[in-house]
Order: C-alpha cells, then structure tokens, then sequence
C-alpha cells in the first residue's frame, strides 16, 4: 500500500505588474488608450520606456505623475 505525501496547498499571490502598457496605464489613470498615445506624442502624458517596440508605462511613474498633476 503506497502513502500518499500531503498536499501542500499553493498560495497565489494576485502580483501587481511593474511595467503597464498604454491600455492597462490608461486604465490605471481613468483614461482612453487613445488619449495615452495623444498624451505620449504631444510630451504631456506620463513618462514611458520603449523595449523594442512595446511601450510601456512604469507602475511608479504613473503613480508620481498622478500626485504632480
């Protein structure tokens, strides 16, 4: 007869990501997509990084620009 180890139960943690791209920053804020790409090239929207040819907005700067604006 085998014994069966005990299960041990995973714990997901729901992790905040680091990096948002346009939709998901726009969504952070309370604006369109669109208005993140008007904001973006008209250099009044928050900062962002390019990694290849994603776009994506960092947690920390939306969060900084929120509290400046």
């Amino acid at each position: 007869m085998k014994t069966r180890k005990p299960r041990i139960r995973k714990v997901r943690r729901k992790l905040q990501p680091i990096a948002l791209n346009g939709s998901d920053a726009g969504r952070y804020l309370g604006i369109s997509e669109s208005m993140m790409r008007k904001m973006r090239s008209d250099g009044s929207g928050p900062p962002y990084k390019t990694i290849g040819r994603k776009i994506v907005y960092l947690r920390s700067d939306l969060q900084q620009w929120l509290e400046n604006k």
